[in-house]
């Protein structure tokens, strides 16, 4: 499994396209961490419309490091991806990426 950890700060804008360019990976055991960082941009009336392979979990306004080591700590996945909410990924990214560290394991890291 890889969990994707998404930190947010008023960005729901930004989510519907966010987790629309995740699940175009079609990566078949992909779990999505969706962190709050303490938004007041309706986040939280948006997360409880998420798909089932979202979580969503928030904190008080602490920064996007914080919000990715909250991520992280709640991640159930092998391997963990990060995605800011105003990006996106081609398809097959995340492919490539497990395919780098299962080469190298040594690595620890893939970009």
């Amino acid at each position: 499994m890889i969990t994707v950890v998404v930190p947010v700060y008023n960005g729901v804008h930004f989510v519907d396209e966010a987790l629309a360019s995740i699940d175009g990976q079609r990566h078949p055991d992909i779990e999505v961490v969706l962190v709050d960082d303490g938004s007041t941009d309706g986040l939280p009336e948006l997360a409880a419309r998420l798909p089932a392979h979202v979580r969503y979990l928030r904190q008080d306004n602490s920064g996007p490091a914080a919000a990715r080591n909250l991520g992280i700590r709640s991640a159930r996945g092998e391997l963990i991806a990060f995605l800011d909410v105003d990006d996106r990924w081609t398809p097959g990214h995340l492919e490539r990426l497990e395919q780098a560290l299962r080469k190298s394991p040594e690595a620890g890291i893939a970009q």
